[in-house]
């Protein structure tokens, strides 16, 4: 287990992302996974479908493979932006039971390509939308099949 976290080659300070999408200034007390780095950590470590990824960050003192590890996944949506009065008429209940439908037709997916299913649980915290930030947030609590704990999905989108 040691050896695989020792393979891991983190980035800190700037970065780049790919495709000239953006740019991160990886924070004080994280260190940045590249694209190829990251789907390795996410399909063959943590057992995770393929999906598009710009990287993770980590905290920098603790890997993939630790006890209790976390991450931020940076992904890019092309989904447009989003006006303040726009996200105040939100309904966070309704995006909810939406998320939940849509992970009825994503589970048969999962199933026929081999993986466990997902269960939204529901919020794990208050979405809300900040206007000085122009950033989306929800938490989300999932429950994967055959897991006895259930995990955070934290997701931030920034317009």
């Amino acid at each position: 287990m040691q050896a695989v976290q020792d393979s891991l080659h983190y980035q800190t300070g700037h970065v780049t992302l790919p495709n000239g999408v953006g740019e991160i200034n990886v924070p004080k007390g994280f260190r940045y996974l590249d694209v190829a780095q990251s789907t390795k950590v996410l399909t063959k470590l943590w057992g995770n479908p393929t999906a598009e990824n710009l990287g993770m960050l980590f905290p920098a003192d603790r890997g993939p493979l630790d006890e209790n590890n976390w991450a931020f996944v940076v992904q890019y949506d092309e989904m447009g932006y989003v006006k303040d009065d726009d996200a105040d008429d939100i309904n966070y209940d309704d995006l909810l039971k939406d998320m939940q439908s849509d992970l009825v037709a994503t589970n048969k997916e999962r199933a026929e390509a081999g993986y466990g299913t997902v269960t939204l649980v529901g919020w794990a915290a208050k979405s809300f939308y900040d206007k000085q930030l122009n950033a989306l947030h929800w938490a989300k609590e999932l429950k994967f099949n055959g897991e006895d704990e259930n995990t955070l999905n934290y997701n931030v989108r920034a317009y």
